[in-house]
């Protein structure tokens, strides 16, 4: 009989959940860049469709994909002109101020995209059946927050990089 592994440290632990983030960001700007050359878009466009479709039901407004991408707004022009072009995302004139552009995504071509996606959700929600609720609820907070500080750094690293 083999002795007992020791229990990780906290601070084994927590490196090792660094490592495993840092994995998941990795395999997620890789799915990101498959589903946009399948797709036929630029990696940085199909980015801003997610970012849209996030947004739901709301829009966005063009400043605002510019703000949340870090891109400047000539660069999120081409964006949205090229995602029209792919019917991903539609221009409208904000009602309440009409020199305001919204976009919105195109929810019929999601839902034609939805296929490319269906062994990654079956997969996933087959891995999630093993956890709790309350492990489900954890690891929900635990991504949104990491979520928005990963976000928030990468606008400052576009923010330092410009001066």
């Amino acid at each position: 009989m083999t002795a007992a592994t020791p229990r990780p440290s906290r601070d084994q632990l927590r490196m090792a959940l660094l490592q495993a983030g840092r994995a998941l960001g990795n395999s997620s700007a890789m799915l990101s860049h498959a589903c946009a050359e399948r797709l036929g878009l630029h990696a940085t466009d199909w980015e801003c469709v997610n970012l849209l479709n996030e947004a739901l039901p709301e829009s966005l407004t063009a400043g605002r994909l510019a703000e949340l991408t870090g891109l400047s707004t000539g660069a999120v022009t081409g964006v949205i002109d090229r995602l029209e072009v792919g019917g991903f995302a539609r221009r409208e004139r904000d009602p309440a101020d009409r020199r305001r552009v919204i976009v919105r995504v195109d929810e019929a071509k999601m839902v034609e995209v939805t296929p490319l996606f269906a062994g990654m959700i079956a997969d996933m929600l087959t891995l999630q059946a093993d956890y709790t609720d309350d492990d489900l609820a954890t690891f929900t907070g635990l991504l949104t927050a990491a979520s928005d500080i990963l976000r928030r750094h990468a606008l400052l690293l576009r923010e330092e990089s410009r001066g």
